[in-house]
């Protein structure tokens, strides 16, 4: 290629390899055709992506899967008897361009899963989110955290060390030394409701908070128990009595 002359399109040589579009023109594609689609496989030249199924491009994506009046299914399989052989799918990040690995920092971005559709005003939009992000460094480990993201808000993280927070991080001055943080605003409750009583506002048993108390609060017409080593040991009965193991208080 150059000077004028035709541009060379494959490359055939035991050193280099195959190559295809050696010169690297923009306007050179590369297609596959199967039986039923005209882009089985399309690498196009001059936006430097590659697309299977069709020649679409979705947000700027370096690999494409497209399907159209079907599913677009990616499937990993591993055919082996030995049990630590398995489907791997890494995520990796490094600030390092080329060569050796170098080391992330707190505040990186590890993996972003994004599961997103189209809005009413026809733009691509985010529905849900999946984002694990650096929270310190270590020489044997990467601290991270992971973050739940549901209409565009954090709806729970589990941090580096396996704590929950759900509707908040679950770290802080509050919390310090807990396993799980729930945060519903003006009023958080946990409901526990089974088939028969499954109705929050007015069945099951409640435990939680609001401006005005700390509540727990039984909704149906049942004792509350509390035992200790699979015993009994205190009753709050539906006539509002209350027994202490066998007398009654």
């Amino acid at each position: 290629a150059g000077g004028g002359g035709p541009t060379e399109l494959a490359t055939f040589d035991g050193v280099s390899g195959n190559i295809f579009n050696p010169d690297g023109v923009a306007a050179i594609d590369f297609r596959v055709e199967s039986n039923g689609l005209t882009h089985a496989l399309f690498v196009d030249g001059g936006s430097n992506y590659v697309a299977i199924g069709s020649a679409d491009q979705n947000n700027t994506g370096l690999l494409n899967l497209n399907a159209v009046s079907g599913s677009t299914v990616s499937t990993l399989t591993c055919r082996s008897a030995t049990d630590a052989h398995t489907n791997i799918f890494t995520m990796q990040k490094t600030p390092a361009t080329s060569g050796n690995y170098t080391a992330t920092a707190s505040g990186d971005v590890l993996g972003d899963i994004r599961f997103m559709g189209v809005n009413t005003s026809a733009v691509a939009d985010i529905g849900a989110q999946i984002v694990v992000e650096q929270t310190g460094t270590a020489s044997g480990t990467v601290p991270a955290q992971m973050s739940f993201i549901t209409n565009e808000a954090t709806a729970m993280t589990i941090d580096a060390n396996g704590n929950v927070g759900i509707g908040d991080v679950p770290s802080g001055n509050l919390t310090a030394g807990y396993a799980l943080r729930l945060d519903g605003g003006a009023q958080t409750y946990i409901a526990f409701n089974n088939n028969t009583h499954t109705t929050q506002a007015t069945g099951g048993f409640v435990i939680g908070n609001d401006s005005g108390a700390a509540r727990i609060t039984q909704r149906e017409s049942q004792h509350v128990l509390f035992e200790v080593g699979g015993s009994e040991v205190l009753t709050l009965e539906v006539n509002k009595n209350v027994t202490i193991e066998d007398g009654d208080l």
